[in-house]
């Protein structure tokens, strides 16, 4: 029967919950990214966004079209549906407890040289 090394010794624990947020925090933070770049497409470059993921010309002439930004691009048949969002924000923000409590276990003499963990949730 395999024994839970965080029961046993609370600093492996710890830097087992250390990976697991940080693994979690990557994928909130690609999310978070890609939400954020469409969305900036979106209010900052339309005609630019609406010609080249949806090929709506929005005050754009035919000639104008090529010289669009190809960073503008997306995947909008890949969007991320609510199901996604919110199960990558609960498991982050789960990973995020789990670090708190893990970092509860160590014994105070043992936090030095340990990186105590982020006081809020946040992709930096």
């Amino acid at each position: 029967m395999a024994t839970d090394t965080s029961e046993i010794d609370p600093i492996r624990g710890y830097l087992d919950a250390v990976q697991a947020y940080e693994q979690e925090r990557i994928k909130a933070k690609t999310l978070i990214d890609r939400i954020s770049t469409v969305a900036n497409a979106m209010q900052n470059h339309l005609p630019d966004f609406l010609g080249l993921d949806y090929s709506l010309a929005a005050s754009m002439t035919a000639g104008d079209r090529s010289r669009a930004d190809r960073s503008l691009r997306f995947n909008v048949d890949d969007w991320p549906n609510a199901q996604t969002i919110r199960s990558t924000m609960t498991n982050w923000h789960a990973a995020f407890m789990k670090l708190h409590d893990a970092w509860r276990l160590v014994p105070e003499q043992y936090r030095q040289g340990l990186r105590e963990p982020p006081k809020a949730l946040s992709t930096s």
